[in-house]
């Protein structure tokens, strides 16, 4: 069998299968264990190869992944097949959606759609705080997934009298979301 892989916005996707006898590290400190005879596993990496997030999908039996594409949307599709009463399809590992298979195997189709969410990092020193003496704490802001319309983040201080932010809102669009927005504080 060979890893499937597929270039999604910013990221691409890396599918194939692990057992009992091999199981995966994708990073430093992340195993990937299989519990079934062979399962898949999907991993999201960014576009310099850095682990984000990964996906075990499980039957008792031999699973395998077959396709793995994305959509404009951002949205990771991943077909395969599985072998055993069923396979435990949902992506939080809270949660259980299973597909069950009556004999033989069965194939499957798995839409993931991108979380929406904000990412913060600070730039420059590593502490974010600012003194009375002056100083300013810069601050970029991107969407984690394309948006589907325009998005607006009111920004604002809690307390003007101990600090200012330099935009009173940020703007994203389809086409601008992944391009980091700076808040200077």
């Amino acid at each position: 069998f060979t890893p499937r892989i597929a270039a999604g916005i910013d990221r691409f996707y890396l599918a194939g299968i692990t057992s009992p006898t091999l199981p995966f590290s994708p990073s430093p400190g992340i195993s990937i264990p299989a519990t079934g005879t062979n399962d898949i596993y999907l991993l999201e990496l960014t576009s310099t190869g850095q682990y984000l997030s990964s996906l075990v999908l499980s039957s008792n039996h031999a699973d395998v992944a077959w396709g793995l594409t994305t959509d404009p949307t951002g949205a990771v599709y991943l077909s395969g097949s599985f072998r055993g009463s069923a396979i435990d399809v949902n992506p939080d590992p809270a949660l259980t959606h299973l597909l069950t298979n009556a004999a033989g195997t069965d194939l499957f189709c798995l839409r993931l759609v991108p979380k929406p969410g904000i990412s913060v990092s600070q730039q420059g020193s590593s502490s974010p705080t600012t003194t009375e003496s002056g100083g300013a704490a810069v601050f970029e802001v991107t969407l984690d997934s394309r948006p589907t319309a325009d998005v607006t983040i009111p920004v604002s201080s809690s307390d003007t009298t101990e600090g200012t932010v330099s935009t009173s809102s940020l703007f994203f669009t389809p086409s601008n979301w992944n391009i980091p927005q700076q808040v200077v504080v």
